[in-house]
């Protein structure tokens, strides 16, 4: 996460008076924990119920770290300013089923070039890395075309917690409240009150619901309690080109705007299975024999995130499993276990 500039915006000089939060965490993790007065991720729990979300590790020159998210098999959404610089990327996805991880040298930001320590309010903080191999989760971020309205409730999603540097898991704040950059001289930004640390950058911001989930914008930058976030949907078009260009959304999930049927949808076309045969188990949300893939498009997708559960047995991680897939089908909150608000 990167400060927001006093000296190309006066306007926000007191909102960076004394802070000095910077871009992607080049310090080793010890060196992290000692900073002075560490703060959480306010309200923040680990994002289990998250797949999409993924640690980045930016090898080369230097080594650094940063957050993101999969908006494709191969297409990892991040901040421009945690590839602008870098040539050599470790992309881990620690909440895939099984956990999964990729190397990259192949990045694009739509427009920034901006390498210095403070956010560039003139260009989209935006860029994506092309994963060497395929990271293959149920359902990919979709993003909007169009903007939220402001005073809409959003999530972020990042690998630092009180401080601390994670190199295995990352976590989602409590809610926070999108509101115009435009007000504090950042026209392609929302500004929140501030949860991210440096280190968070690239990550998500995501709006509450079952998968496919949206993704509004990026952790951008910050300083004396406000976040800038780097809107996705201006550049929406230029990033279903980066998805295109190497081989779209893919067939194991909802990226490229392709999303997962909602659960209980009729037909019998393209990406809906055919109608369960007699006696299958169609119970997602209790203990009991394997599940019958043709049930519904909900099952039929939890059986590709986690074949145990129709061919072995329905356990508690399947009952979990479906939530967080399908959203609240056995009676939980919105999000699944352990999503914004839940005690994952």
């Amino acid at each position: 996460m990167r400060r927001v500039s006093a000296v190309l915006v006066p306007a926000v000089a007191l909102l960076v008076a004394g802070c000095a939060l910077t871009g992607p965490v080049d310090q080793s993790e010890d060196a992290l924990e000692a900073r002075p007065d560490p703060q959480a991720i306010v309200g923040g729990t680990e994002a289990l119920a998250y797949p999409e979300a993924v640690l980045i590790n930016m090898l080369a020159p230097t080594q650094s770290y940063c957050s993101g998210s999969l908006i494709a098999p191969r297409v990892v959404l991040t901040a421009g300013h945690c590839v602008v610089q870098w040539s050599s990327f470790e992309v881990i996805a620690p909440y895939a089923s099984p956990p999964q991880s990729s190397g990259a040298s192949q990045k694009a930001t739509f427009d920034y070039t901006d390498t210095g320590q403070q956010v560039n309010p003139n260009q989209h903080d935006v860029g994506v890395i092309i994963l060497d191999t395929p990271i293959n989760i149920p359902a990919y971020l979709q993003v909007p075309s169009a903007p939220v309205s402001f005073g809409t409730q959003a999530y972020n999603i990042g690998r630092i917690d009180n401080g601390n540097l994670s190199q295995t898991s990352l976590y989602v704040s409590s809610a926070v409240t999108m509101q115009d950059g435009q007000s504090i001289g950042y026209p392609l930004a929302y500004t929140a009150t501030e949860v991210i640390e440096p280190g968070d950058s690239g990550g998500p911001v995501v709006l509450d619901g079952p998968a496919p989930r949206t993704v509004i914008a990026v952790n951008s930058g910050g300083g004396t309690g406000t976040e800038i976030l780097a809107r996705t949907d201006l550049v929406a078009t230029w990033l279903q080109d980066q998805i295109a260009n190497v081989g779209g959304g893919g067939g194991g999930g909802a990226g490229g705007g392709n999303p997962l049927p909602p659960p209980g949808a009729g037909g019998s076309g393209p990406g809906n299975p055919p109608p369960p045969p007699p006696g299958g188990n169609c119970n997602p949300c209790a203990p009991g024999p394997p599940l019958e893939p043709s049930c519904d498009p909900c099952i039929f997708a939890l059986c590709g995130f986690d074949p145990y559960c129709c061919q072995v047995e329905v356990d508690e991680q399947c009952i979990m499993e479906v939530q967080m897939i399908c959203g609240p089908v056995c009676g939980g909150g919105p999000g699944g276990p352990g999503g914004p608000g839940g005690g994952g």
